[in-house]
């Protein structure tokens, strides 16, 4: 990541896949490691935003399931 930068972001979360993000969601029952999902994609979300990886338009569905922290 360091030596690639933001170009290094992928997965559901930088691609804005909403419906994956809160299947994985759905089956974090330790509160303290759904906490840490959140935490982490919430953070990766506003970074693939800011490099212009993640359009607002893209990001507001996924921005939605993480702020009902999946419970949809």
């Amino acid at each position: 990541m360091l030596r690639s930068g933001d170009a290094a972001l992928t997965g559901p979360v930088s691609r804005g896949d909403a419906g994956t993000v809160r299947a994985h969601l759905d089956v974090l029952t330790s509160p303290e490691i759904r906490a840490a999902y959140l935490a982490l994609a919430r953070l990766t979300a506003l970074r693939a935003m800011s490099a212009g990886r993640l359009s607002a338009e893209q990001a507001e569905p996924l921005l939605g399931v993480l702020a009902a922290g999946g419970t949809q």
